[in-house]
């Protein structure tokens, strides 16, 4: 395998950079990749690996442009890592592998080149960019198999710790889905039926730019409720990029009652639904929560299952009402290789 640099993934053709890893989905695709290297707080640098006209990994490195971190659930300082490795993880000292954002990497290497030994000269490459920068490798929200490949690559070097679980609901394509379930969760969604029936919640399905100025308003207000601060233009920007993104369909899923206003955003890419924010108005009760059953996993079953599409991505947090509906969950961790030991990796490997 060869393996180079560059700071564009326009020379890296799109089919065969989705085939990497594409257990990650829409978030680590191709055009949202691309999307990224216009955003001025980054600068991006590509690991890539080729043999012949195939590309094998594409891995990109994300580098701060400012001094504080712009997401702090990616600094690793607020991960539950040993002092001595990650005080040093300023957003200036840090080069973030894979995103830096979404709650969600994707190591962007074929299986072909997860081998320890493959692995190992795409990690020293990485390792000798960080180094160049004087800076740590931080693996933000990798899943199991990404973790323990680059584990066995580094022989243990670079320090792990589960972040949280993301959330799937899969084979909704299959016709026996439901009947297939623990008698516990077929009975919670029958009684989710049955709230939102009750409830007199009127269901209904649009597009970004026909609420754009309303859900931008809920949104923001909401996620500012839960302690995250945002803006209805920083909400506004979020989703005009997703509705933007080749191959992808941004959906928005919409709530009502008599007191009570909801919406949650999705985006649908190739066989599968990201479910990406949800928003409330109203007072806690039975017509809020039926209105929250309805956009977080009524209507997404219902529009899979009508579209054909596999499987629905619930993303993170709420996990026992999830498991509750029949979703299976991941885990994601965050791993740091310190500065010194990216060094030392590098002139190892060199």
């Amino acid at each position: 395998m060869d393996i180079g640099l560059t700071e564009h993934i326009d020379g890296i053709p799109e089919e065969q950079f989705d085939c990497l890893d594409p257990a990650v989905g829409v978030v680590a695709c191709y055009a949202k990749v691309k999307q990224r290297e216009a955003d001025w707080r980054w600068r991006v640098t590509y690991v890539h690996g080729t043999e012949g006209d195939q590309t094998k990994a594409a891995i990109p490195l994300y580098a701060s442009c400012q001094a504080e971190w712009a997401d702090p659930a990616y600094d690793p300082r607020t991960w539950p890592l040993p002092p001595e490795v990650c005080d040093d993880c300023t957003a200036a000292g840090c080069l973030l592998v894979g995103s830096y954002e979404e709650r969600l990497s994707g190591l962007h290497v074929d299986n072909s080149a997860r081998e320890p030994g493959q692995l190992r000269r795409l990690l020293a490459a990485m390792a000798r960019v960080a180094a160049e920068q004087d800076r740590s490798l931080a693996f933000p929200y990798f899943s199991s198999a990404a973790r323990d490949a680059l584990a066995a690559a580094s022989s243990g070097r670079i320090a792990w710790v589960r972040l949280g679980r993301d959330a799937h609901i899969r084979d909704l394509t299959d016709p026996g889905w439901e009947s297939s379930l623990h008698n516990r969760i077929r009975y919670n969604l029958r009684h989710d039926r049955n709230l939102i029936t009750a409830a007199g919640i009127t269901s209904g399905q649009c597009t970004w730019s026909e609420i754009e100025d309303v859900a931008s308003e809920l949104i923001a207000k909401h996620n500012i409720g839960k302690g995250y601060p945002d803006h209805p233009e920083f909400v506004r920007m979020r989703n005009r990029l997703w509705a933007g993104c080749p191959e992808a369909e941004l959906i928005v899923f919409t709530a009502r009652s008599a007191s009570v206003t909801g919406v949650e955003t999705a985006v649908l890419w190739k066989d599968e639904l990201d479910l990406r924010e949800i928003a409330l108005t109203g007072e806690e009760g039975p017509e809020r929560r039926a209105a929250y059953l309805d956009l977080a996993f009524r209507q997404p079953i219902r529009f899979a299952q009508e579209r054909g599409v596999r499987w629905i991505r619930l993303g993170m947090e709420a996990e026992m009402v999830k498991t509750g509906r029949g979703a299976v969950l991941h885990d994601l961790h965050g791993g740091v290789l310190t500065a010194s030991d990216a060094r030392r990796f590098a002139d190892e490997h060199n």
